[in-house]
């Protein structure tokens, strides 16, 4: 017996596709305009990057956070991983907006995705 899709699982499909395609846009323009041109002002002026580890690509997720989060306590300025200071140093304020859409959007998915994975939806 096939399933019967409702409109409630056509919002969620729509929404979670439109959320994933908006963080990847946003992902690969913070990655490529705003944390490819950090790196590279700061290799240029002090001949190293400021993460010393990138995982699976989570460099942009904490260039983003080090830009866009106040220090403080979400955003430690010694971070033992990353230079956080140097980051923000270099940073411009289209690096602020870009990053700050980066994370809304990474937030927005994760959220649809959470929401429609405890409601039963998809």
């Amino acid at each position: 017996m096939s399933k019967v899709y409702t409109l409630e699982d056509y919002i969620f499909v729509s929404l979670f596709l439109t959320s994933f395609v908006l963080l990847a846009i946003f992902w690969i323009a913070f990655a490529r305009i705003s944390m490819a041109r950090i790196e590279r002002d700061i290799k240029r002026d002090l001949g190293t990057r400021p993460a010393k580890w990138d995982g699976i690509g989570a460099r942009a997720v904490w260039y983003s956070h080090a830009i866009v989060v106040p220090l403080g306590k979400w955003n430690l300025p010694n971070d033992p991983l990353f230079a956080v200071e140097l980051v923000r140093k270099y940073a411009k304020p289209k690096d602020k907006t870009l990053g700050l859409l980066f994370m809304i959007s990474g937030y927005s998915f994760l959220i649809v995705g959470l929401s429609g994975f405890i409601m039963g939806i998809g």
